[in-house]
């Protein structure tokens, strides 16, 4: 059964298209590009979401939040 997925294009700055290819070359040359490219933007959304609940737990445990939310 073949996975339903949504197609991007994007643009990126040379130097980031340099890291790209090096990266591509030292650590995810045994897949395409394509997986490289989803693999590395479920990172970044799993490392946001893991920054939001840090920041949520650092808020619910300072005391300055506290005397700010009343």
């Amino acid at each position: 059964m073949a996975v339903e997925r949504k197609r991007y294009t994007i643009s990126v700055p040379l130097e980031v298209e340099a890291e790209l290819n090096e990266l591509k070359r030292d650590r995810y040359c045994q897949t395409t590009r394509n997986e490289m490219f989803r693999d590395l933007l479920v990172r970044g959304l799993s490392t946001l979401q893991m920054e939001q609940i840090g920041e949520k737990t650092i808020k619910e445990r300072t005391p300055e939040s506290k005397i700010t939310e009343r």
